[in-house]
């Protein structure tokens, strides 16, 4: 099948049913493709759609540890706006937290343990636990 053919096939699949309040707008966007960007939408974010990306599989005592949650609607698209109470816990150790949103949707989540074990980390949108929430962090 010629590459066309592939992404023909593939918006076929797109979803045509309007979301509520729902908008699109056109972002620049680093990767894969930068001179396409990528759709995203105005939609609030559902808990179920978002994600974690980039949580190591250790933190280290005193050492910051830094994540990415990305916002995304009931369909899966990027959130185009940011305005989402975003935050997370952590539970196992004490430490110090700090959520900064960075455009796009997307938020950095950082946090430096005080002590040395597991880390549970508990990470909502509005309210609710998002995809893969509590998730474990091993601690040194």
């Amino acid at each position: 099948i010629g590459h066309m053919e592939q992404v023909s096939e593939k918006h076929k699949k797109l979803r045509t049913d309007p979301v509520r309040s729902a908008t699109l707008e056109f972002a620049p966007w680093k990767e894969p493709l930068p001179q396409f960007g990528f759709l995203c939408s105005t939609a609030e974010p559902d808990p179920r759609k978002c994600e974690v990306v980039g949580l190591p599989a250790y933190s280290f005592k005193g050492t910051k540890t830094e994540f990415t949650i990305i916002t995304k609607d009931v369909n899966g698209d990027h959130c185009s706006r940011g305005g989402s109470r975003v935050l997370f816990r952590l539970e196992g150790v004490d430490g110090a937290t700090q959520v900064r949103y960075v455009g796009n949707g997307s938020y950095v989540a950082s946090f430096v343990p005080e002590g040395v074990g597991e880390v549970k980390l508990s990470v909502l949108v509005n309210g609710e636990h998002i995809k893969g929430s509590p998730y474990f962090v091993g601690g040194t």
